[in-house]
């Protein structure tokens, strides 16, 4: 995700049967990440603030902190982990929410748990990322051999994943993650990637787009009017939805639509289910409503 500390409202969409629906507006808790597992929602936000979608409606509850928490990852009905703000992280174990030990007090951005006994977080801080990794029960400080910030990680499986951040793209094969930046020249803040299996994904950055595909990653082309871009989710590699600085913005099979009852791109967040149901919100402050195609 791109990283923003100043919003202070959100606003919810909710997206069933081909329209995105009005849930609440400007509403006085901020959205940072959300995660679904089967018919239970969270999610994270400003404030500490945890919330839990059930039988049709969110309710908060009681959180351990007062610091931002930036991303959320439940492993199981009874499992999952947050992170954010002084490095804090959560465990959701047994009902309730609590602090775990973490070994830096980077800014934690990025959360990925393959399973309930490995994972790992990214972040950092003007001088410097980090990288922390879950194994043994217990977070340790991992070597990603970059000094950038990173804002996003996604494990392919426990030998392959990928991480991104301030003009920087990393490769985590067998053991070591291997800085991929250079070869590529992109000289921008990427803030999320998701790969859908080892040889396709999509990187999503402010002014960029880029998807992985036959070993490479491609430049996509799309309209500048729908830039610049602050969330991104993919359901698979011809279907993968954006929050741009216009609207929502749906990619499908090559063609691009823009929805003109918009979220904005700032401080935004998306998650789709599947192609028929999704979740949307920004902290923009801004009042917004969308109740057509």
């Amino acid at each position: 995700m791109l990283f923003y500390d100043a919003v202070e409202y959100s606003t919810l969409l909710h997206y069933q049967e081909g329209v995105w629906q009005l849930v609440s507006e400007a509403t006085p808790y901020v959205f940072s990440d959300l995660d679904w597992l089967e018919d239970t929602g969270w999610a994270v936000g400003a404030k500490g603030q945890i919330w839990q979608h059930q039988n049709g409606v969110w309710q908060p509850v009681d959180s351990p902190t007062r610091a931002k928490l930036e991303a959320v990852n439940m492993v199981g009905a009874e499992e999952g982990w947050a992170v954010g703000q002084d490095g804090t992280v959560l465990h959701y174990i047994q009902g309730v929410w609590q602090l775990a030990n973490s070994p830096t007090t980077k800014y934690l951005l990025g959360l990925d748990m393959l399973n309930k006994n490995e994972g790992w977080a990214v972040g950092g801080d003007p001088n410097s990322g980090v990288m922390i990794h879950y194994t043994n029960g217990a977070w340790r400080e991992a070597d990603s051999t970059t000094v950038a910030i990173l804002e996003d990680i996604d494990m392919v499986s426990g030998n392959e994943g990928w991480a991104v951040g301030w003009y920087t793209i990393l490769h985590y094969k067998d053991g070591i993650w291997f800085d991929e930046s250079p070869e590529l020249s992109i000289r921008q803040r990427l803030g999320q990637i998701e790969m859908f299996d080892e040889t396709e994904g999509w990187i999503m950055g402010e002014e960029v787009v880029l998807r992985y595909h036959n070993g490479s990653w491609i430049e996509v082309t799309l309209p500048q009017e729908y830039l610049p871009l602050g969330a991104m989710d993919v359901l698979s590699p011809e279907d993968v939805w954006f929050i741009g600085g216009k609207g929502m913005v749906h990619y499908k099979d090559g063609q691009w639509k823009l929805f003109d009852k918009p979220l904005t791109g700032f401080g935004s967040l998306i998650l789709m289910l599947n192609e028929n149901e999704g979740w949307a919100a920004d902290g923009s402050g801004i009042l917004h409503y969308t109740n057509e195609q």
